[in-house]
């Protein structure tokens, strides 16, 4: 009889034959039928997304023929064992029946590999004669990392008509720095880039990365950087008909990527990208989308479209005649009475001009001249401050022309169209960062980012007063909440929620690590401090699951975020509602108190807790001018930096030498230290003071001298 099993279940529903081996020689026989199971078992039983009747192909190195005669039967237990082992077995191979003799034909046979040992090197071209296979870094017998500088490519090519499928099993590599690349053709210097994979990834991690290849042709690259190594992946390959995969109904779903499985192209989407900017006009309920780019370099885009919320419309605005920004990326965008303002960014042509758009006319005009102290900027952190109809673009960080970070901050006047330089400068350098302004207290809020000179993920966030021309230490962040390219948007109620972004590791003992961020980071300005927030129902967290995209807050009638494209592997086109009703802090009362004490609180010096309108000094202390009738104890409350007593200004690491009477007391604060990238051990850096108090002595001398200066 002919028996194929399709399930663990119909075999064991089958006719129950009796398969005891009678002699020595299939003993032998049986006992390698028992280790090529035990091989089978470690293998993942799956059952193929391609084919979902038979069993995904196994690696297990076994090639089974057996011949059992059911003659002779020793005991019950050896007889059922034995069929329960051969149902197991049938279960995922081709087998017949006849005779009475059972004959087995395993379908396990070994998938090739490339490489099938040692680590991969060079270029693996790989021809129509292999219908499937399995693609990883270094085949079992070496590394359970992958070497630093690793680099190495596969071009699969298969018969005409077909196309590939490819499924990654495993995947691991470093976040941020070591990338697999898929290009949908055979050449890894021409054909389109379509997918670049880092991280820890694969359905356990709830990536589904599949991908289709849209002729008989697909590449992959691998490459790594000089440190931090990761186990690296194994995908599988698959050669197809073009006709399997022309209906979602054979695999191509919602959730896998390529030019056969996309989105409808009835609508008129812009195409997948990342690195735009998005600018909400809420006058019209109008979203901007200008520009970004694909992943090759050189495909910066210089096309616009509209997205208009309430309807759900896309619109592509025709190019105007005249002069335009041109093609880039890492831009921002901002809208200022009815225009688009757009700025920076990664050009062909790369300027520091502020470009505006006038949607009225469909024109570009260009604001402000040259200035040449401005360095072209590429990852910087940009905000719109807007306070009393003064509007100011600032411009914080950022990688320069030679490569190197900047910690200059910048600002652009509206009105006057002219730049300032010369401000105070960040304390550390830092690229892929964010920055809201806060009208409250007039303040730039810097957080996330990477942090050039320690290798590591931005913790500590700052905030800069632009009335005070300083900046200050903001609450550190929980790991998880830091980012590098997230986005952030100021929602009102003193509240920051940041989205997306991913976290590189910043040495080996990190490389285990969730790479990129599921939850939103809202960042809370009255009170400090960051919470982490689960998507709101029904959305799943690994939407969140992006970096490059942009982002958008729309107040009314449904306060939400609106998140667009940008990349989780695979380049992005769609559009992500946030609502943001439910990022509840605490109560508004309670907020409120917190607000009015810590916004003051920070601040140690008299002139500097002055220069803010909302803040007085009292006695040797900042309290919120609001709160100062209530907390000062002294007659006179100080209400501006003029009736400040004078400042005296040390330099580190030379001692300060002076005396005090009995009873008397002297305090040095820090209040501000302009040294980059470094903490003072004593006193600790910037909210610290050291008192020196006279006992029973009629006068002392004294020496007080900062002890260390130590990086970060």
């Amino acid at each position: 009889m002919n028996f194929v099993c399709r399930s663990i279940s119909a075999c064991f529903l089958a006719p129950f034959p009796a398969v005891v081996p009678h002699s020595w020689a299939e003993w032998l026989v049986f006992k390698n039928f028992v280790t090529c199971l035990r091989s089978l078992s470690r293998s993942a039983f799956v059952n193929s997304p391609y084919e979902p009747n038979q069993a995904a192909a196994l690696s297990c190195s076994c090639s089974c023929i057996y011949r059992l005669s059911p003659n002779m039967y020793r005991t019950v237990t050896l007889w059922v064992l034995l069929y329960i082992l051969i149902c197991l077995h049938l279960c995922y191979c081709s087998n017949t029946a006849s005779n009475g003799h059972i004959t087995l034909q395993s379908r396990a046979q070994p998938l090739p590999s490339f490489p099938s040992s040692g680590v991969c090197r060079g270029v693996a071209n790989i021809g129509p004669e292999v219908p499937e296979g399995i693609i990883q870094v270094s085949g079992p017998d070496q590394y359970q990392v992958y070497p630093d500088n690793t680099a190495c490519g596969w071009v699969i090519r298969s018969p005409p008509g077909t196309v590939i499928k490819l499924e990654f099993e495993d995947f691991h590599t470093e976040c941020g720095w070591d990338f697999v690349e898929i290009y949908d053709g055979g050449d890894l210097n021409t054909t389109p880039l379509v997918g670049r994979l880092c991280g820890i990834r694969g359905l356990d991690h709830h990536h589904d990365d599949s991908f289709t290849s849209s002729g008989p042709s697909l590449a992959l690259a691998f490459r790594s950087d000089e440190m931090i190594s990761a186990p690296g992946f194994r995908a599988r390959f698959k050669v197809v008909s073009r006709e399997s995969v022309s209906e979602p109904s054979t695999g191509c779903t919602a959730n896998h990527k390529g030019t056969l499985c996309q989105t409808d192209s009835s609508v008129d989407y812009p195409p997948p990208r990342q690195h735009h900017s998005a600018a909400y006009d809420a006058d019209n309920n109008l979203v901007y989308l200008s520009f970004g780019t694909y992943f090759r370099a050189g495909t910066s885009q210089a096309d616009m479209y509209t997205y208009h919320i309430g309807n759900d419309v896309w619109s592509k605005i025709e190019a105007p005649e005249g002069k335009i920004p041109g093609k880039r990326y890492m831009h921002s965008s901002w809208i200022v009475n009815g225009s688009l303002l757009v700025y920076g960014g990664v050009a062909d042509t790369i300027d520091t001009l502020l470009h505006q758009y006038f949607p009225t006319n469909n024109t570009w005009a260009d604001m402000g001249l040259v200035d040449w102290r401005i360095p072209r900027l590429n990852g910087a952190a940009t905000a719109l401050a807007r306070n009393d109809h003064i509007e100011r673009v600032y411009v914080v960080g950022g990688i320069l022309d030679n490569n190197q970070i900047s910690r200059d901050l910048f600002m652009f006047d509206l009105a006057t169209q002219l730049w300032t330089v010369g401000l105070k400068r960040v304390p550390i350098w830092t690229w892929g960062a964010t920055l809201t302004y806060h009208k409250q207290t007039n303040t730039l809020h810097l957080v996330g980012g990477y942090r050039y000179g320690t290798n590591r993920v931005l913790r500590r966030s700052y905030f800069y007063s632009i009335d005070a021309d300083r900046w200050y230490n903001g609450p550190e962040q929980p790991a998880e909440a830091v980012t590098v390219f997230g986005r952030a948007e100021y929602i009102g109620d003193d509240t920051v929620a940041i989205v997306g972004g991913y976290r590189p590791a910043y040495d080996q003992n990190e490389i285990a690590s969730e790479c990129w961020v599921g939850q939103i980071a809202v960042y809370d300005l009255a009170c400090g401090g960051t919470t982490l927030i689960d998507p709101p129902a029904p959305i799943s967290k690994e939407l969140y699951k992006r970096m490059g995209h942009a982002l958008v807050y729309r107040n009314a009638p449904t306060p939400s975020l609106f998140a667009f494209g940008g990349t989780d592997g695979f380049l992005l086109n769609d559009v992500l509602q946030i609502p943001t009703a439910t990022f509840h802090l605490g109560s508004s009362a309670g907020r409120t108190q917190c607000a009015l004490r810590r916004w003051c609180n920070n601040f140690y010096d008299c002139g500097d807790c002055t220069a803010r309108p909302y803040c007085n000094w009292c006695g040797d202390h900042c309290v919120s001018a609001d709160l100062a009738n209530e907390l000062c104890t002294t007659p006179e409350v100080v209400t501006s930096p003029e009736s400040c007593p004078a400042r005296e200004f040390l330099d580190l690491g030379r001692p300060v030498i002076g005396s005090v009477r009995q009873g008397d007391s002297i305090t040095y604060r820090s209040a501000y230290i302009d040294l980059p990238d470094a903490d003072l051990r004593q006193p600790a850096f910037w909210n610290s003071h050291r008192v020196i108090r006279v006992g029973t002595l009629a006068t002392i001398s004294f020496a007080l001298a900062i002890q260390e200066v130590r990086k970060r």
